[in-house]
């Protein structure tokens, strides 16, 4: 069987704007006991009006973290039931790429959040 031992947030700066103001994308892997990563989200990040120069690690790390999920509640929905959402559909995801796993072993995983080399020049040099 295959076990989830973290998920690792990578954050990278979207080079294609070269505006001071913060802008990144964020994907979510679960790595697996084994080393292997898979790819759970590759749509999430966000842009801001805050200059790179203002911004700091522990805030886009933060961040990072929150716009992976879970998300806020939609229409009727509580927040009991989007967390529990949020965590079935990762759960599916990993399904689909064969790690059988429950939704309870993801909410309790460790979810560390790697700042790119893009990211790290950016707030270092701004």
């Amino acid at each position: 069987m295959v076990t989830l031992s973290r998920f690792v947030s990578i954050v990278e700066a979207n080079e294609s704007s070269h505006s001071p103001s913060l802008s990144v994308s964020v994907s979510l892997f679960a790595e697996l006991k084994d080393g292997r990563l898979i790819l759970v989200l590759d749509d999430r990040g966000w842009n801001s009006n805050q200059r790179w120069a203002e911004a700091t690690s522990a805030e886009i790390e933060q961040t990072a973290r929150d716009v992976v999920g879970p998300d806020e509640p939609y229409g009727e929905q509580t927040m009991e039931e989007a967390i529990a959402a949020h965590w079935e559909y990762l759960r599916k995801i990993l399904a689909a790429q064969g790690v059988d796993t429950d939704s309870g072993v993801l909410k309790t995983a460790p979810h560390d959040v790697v700042l790119s080399e893009s990211v790290v020049t950016r707030l270092n040099l701004d």
